[in-house]
């Protein structure tokens, strides 16, 4: 039509998440660009609301000086697209000239911009082809979607366990432990009854994944006025100069739209009353551009790995070049002397652990020695005498159970690239315990700043 410019939208559907890619010309110096830019800005603006996009085109923009800002001076059009801009939260993501004439100054004019930009990498300028003037942009779109697990989570269903049961017959089964072996011994020895207690009264069962629901606010209500859109849709469509069965199915989108969006508030607000953990889960869920572990990668010979074994050990190698390994500083020479242990006063008493236990959060990842924070909170009372002398006996000697030694690594992305393994940083979990112990050091040198 001659009153739009030129734009082509393309909604591309992956699995069930779907992102929006519109390519864009708008004409320098086009007579009419007050009613044609107003209009694409308005469907662009609308569009941005409700969808992930990228954006990409020849907008002519020469007064535009990158990156863009509030309080640029610019004329009527450009104001327009300043404003969709920063209300639509862009990022615009080309930083070179796009544009060389002879005798003119370099502009850029050619843009690639989103609401996601984890979601677009590695974008280029290269030489123009043929006659044109414009460089070829190249960039990538990584959406990355790891295929569903076949085989589900195995879970325990730790809240319906009967703690006052499991306490009796836990407390039973230390009283029968000889506790003056190695540290090494009696920690093993408490976690393996631990994961008996368990495994007898909340076995591992498969939990099958949820489908993915992107609006789990739609309820019965919503799906039956979708319906009775359609059928008045339909009934429109049969006999177009019937206004009156239009102006029906006009009243039930109106009201089918409305019922969305009042639900969609009462459970975005619900999420936000619930805490930080659910209201940025939530957030999480509705980028499209969010990584959890990748289902490929590259190695650091380039190549592309998508074997579970070789994704790790293409974040290990990278993982393993920022690890720092300490001088033996017995073999440096200091000419002052050297400050002695000053903190070998520290004991762990049944208090000390008994507290921090009970405050544990219950909603922590459990750690490689599979004991759940839940459980060591609720047991808190029955092995807090073990753990004094586990603790007591570790600190003394100098000897860590090696259990307390591994960790889970989960790698995070941060940004850039999501098949390089460099963007991304290495998030350990460890064992619950042995970061209780942490807390009892750290809160008791503080109280004596002297050690």
């Amino acid at each position: 039509m001659s009153e739009l410019t030129e734009a082509l939208y393309l909604d591309i559907q992956l699995k069930s998440h779907h992102f929006l890619l519109v390519v864009i010309y708008r004409a320098d110096n086009d007579k009419e660009w007050n009613i044609k830019d107003k209009i694409l800005y308005e469907n662009l603006s609308t569009a941005s609301a409700h969808n992930t996009m990228v954006i990409v085109g020849d907008f002519n923009y020469r007064d535009i000086v990158w990156p863009l800002s509030y309080n640029q001076s610019l004329h009527d059009s450009a104001q327009l697209f300043q404003k969709f801009y920063f209300d639509s939260a862009l990022c615009q993501l080309v930083t070179e000239p796009t544009r060389y004439q002879s005798g003119n100054i370099p502009s850029l004019l050619d843009l690639v911009m989103t609401n996601e930009e984890d979601l677009i990498s590695g974008i280029t300028n290269s030489a123009p082809i043929g006659k044109s003037d414009h460089c070829v942009i190249e960039f990538q779109i990584q959406y990355l979607i790891s295929s569903p697990s076949a085989q589900g989570l195995f879970r325990r269903a730790l809240h319906k366990i009967n703690y006052e049961i499991v306490n009796a017959e836990l407390k039973n089964k230390l009283c029968s432990h000889d506790w003056s072996k190695s540290v090494d011994e009696q920690w093993m020895a408490l976690k393996d009854e631990v994961e008996i207690v368990l495994d007898r009264h909340a076995p591992l069962n498969m939990v099958k994944k949820k489908k993915n629901l992107n609006k789990p606010w739609i309820n019965a209500s919503i799906v039956e006025l979708t319906k009775q859109k359609k059928i008045l849709w339909d009934s429109y469509v049969a006999d177009k100069k019937c206004d009156t069965k239009y102006k029906a199915y006009r009243d039930c989108n109106n009201r089918c739209v409305s019922e969305a969006r009042r639900l969609r508030s009462l459970y975005e607000a619900k999420i936000v009353e619930s805490g930080n953990k659910p209201f940025y889960a939530h957030l999480r869920s509705c980028m499209a551009s969010k990584v959890g572990l990748p289902p490929v990668v590259r190695d650091e010979l380039g190549n592309l790995v998508v074997e579970g074994s070789k994704i790790a050990e293409a974040f290990a190698c990278e993982f393993e070049k920022t690890y720092s390994l300490e001088p033996d500083l017995n073999n440096i020479s200091i000419p002052i002397p050297r400050v002695k242990n000053s903190i070998d006063d520290i004991k762990f008493t049944s208090q000390d652990v008994l507290m921090v236990l009970k405050s544990l959060n219950v909603n922590s990842a459990t750690g490689p020695d599979n004991v759940p924070g839940v459980f060591l909170q609720s047991c808190a009372e029955t092995i807090t005498p073990v753990l004094v002398n586990i603790l007591n006996e570790s600190y003394a000697s100098g000897e860590i159970p090696k259990n307390w030694r591994h960790a889970i690594v989960t790698p995070v992305f941060k940004k850039g690239d999501k098949l390089d393994p460099a963007n991304y940083r290495p998030i350990s979990l460890t064992s619950i315990v042995w970061k209780c112990m942490e807390k009892i050091i750290c809160k008791k040198s503080k109280k004596n700043p002297s050690r």
